[in-house]
């Protein structure tokens, strides 16, 4: 029973389980619209100015929802802590070993760092590997 629930949670995070519930939700819905237009005539519901102010209403309160919350998650998420990454070290060639060196953007360019995905600054002391082409940050990753 316990690895059956394992099994069932971990199946929760797929991308398989995301369409199959969407699917599910959207199906009821369509079930209950059909109940819905069975017992009632919903094209003369829809021509009252009732129906399109409630409309309006609700669409303006999702929208506001949404930006509200994109905001509030803009601004939380800077006192998150960031989520801990597990850093493999990178393979190192014995022929072209990567270098230490001080990152400067050239015109139109704009390089992530491979263990934070965020964009390097100028100035910032760096590992260079070269084959292929990766940058590291120096403080937090020991190449040598």
């Amino acid at each position: 029973m316990k690895n059956t629930l394992k099994r069932a949670w971990a199946a929760t995070g797929t991308e398989t389980f995301f369409y199959a519930s969407g699917a599910i939700i959207l199906f009821v819905l369509a079930a209950a619209w059909y109940e819905l237009h069975d017992e009632f005539d919903i094209a003369a519901a829809a021509d009252t100015e009732g129906f399109r102010l409630a409309t309006l209403l609700i669409a303006t309160a999702l929208g506001l929802g949404v930006v509200a919350g994109g905001i509030v998650w803009r601004i939380v998420s800077r006192y998150l802590p960031e989520a801990p990454q597990a850093k493999e070290p990178l393979p190192i060639d014995p022929t072209f070993p990567p270098s230490r060196m001080v990152y400067l953007r050239g015109e139109d360019e704009r390089e992530n760092c491979v263990c934070h995905d965020r964009p390097i600054e100028d100035g910032t002391e760096i590992w260079y590997w070269h084959q292929p082409a990766k940058l590291v940050c120096a403080e937090e990753y020991n190449a040598g």
